[in-house]
């Protein structure tokens, strides 16, 4: 998404960078935090601190790209309860301006499987085991390249998830008096600043201290 804005007369306004403008009116939003709010009741606990502009981002994931929200609101749960294990990797902190201070969590959807595979494949040591299952002047059998396919997806995508490396795209949020305040949804290709921008644009409209809150989460 390249710029988001509200007007409390229309609701939600997004640009895309490939020029598309998508319009979500503020009753849509709701309507749709509360169908997720019964889906997942143990997310009513806090729905107060999630705001509406992260239901808004999940809104346009869900209806553009079809992403399934569970697959961000259970992130969301996880950090609630203490990070559970899985396979994703823990929530960090910020440590660069102009976002230090904040915290981001990692969801995943299937839609991240292949950056994840080039990512356990950048290793150097990536390709050793091909050794393993074919000596030199071996002819390419069919099992062999059976064994090499499985290697390079699924054990290399069960290793990524044991060790916590699964990666995907951001949750956004601040703590404030040991407590998570979900602001928003990012990417990696998203500007820092921008998402700055947007946090401070919008999500003060659930957050009036939020600048001040993230100030103090800075010192």
């Amino acid at each position: 998404m390249t710029s988001q804005a509200i007007d409390l007369s229309t609701g939600y306004n997004c640009l895309f960078d490939d020029g598309q403008h998508w319009r979500v009116s503020l009753s849509e939003i709701e309507t749709f935090r509360d169908e997720w709010l019964e889906r997942m009741p143990t997310i009513r606990a806090f729905s107060e601190r999630i705001s509406r502009c992260l239901w808004f981002d999940l809104l346009i994931l869900t209806r553009r790209y079809g992403i399934w929200p569970g697959e961000i609101l259970q992130p969301v749960l996880d950090s609630e309860n203490g990070e559970p294990v899985t396979g994703l990797k823990p929530a960090t902190q910020f440590t660069r301006e102009p976002l230090r201070g904040l915290w981001h969590k990692h969801w995943f959807s299937a839609r991240f499987l292949p950056a994840n595979l080039l990512a356990a494949m950048s290793r150097r040591d990536s390709m050793d085991f091909i050794w393993e299952i074919a000596n030199e002047g071996d002819l390419l059998t069919e099992d062999i390249i059976k064994q090499i396919a499985h290697r390079l997806t699924i054990t290399a995508f069960e290793k990524r998830s044991a060790t916590k490396k699964m990666t995907g795209e951001w949750i956004v949020f601040l703590k404030h008096d040991e407590m998570n305040y979900y602001l928003c949804l990012g990417t990696h290709q998203t500007g820092d600043q921008r998402i700055l921008d947007k946090i401070d644009s919008i999500c003060r409209l659930d957050f009036p201290d939020l600048q001040a809150w993230l100030a103090a989460a800075k010192s």
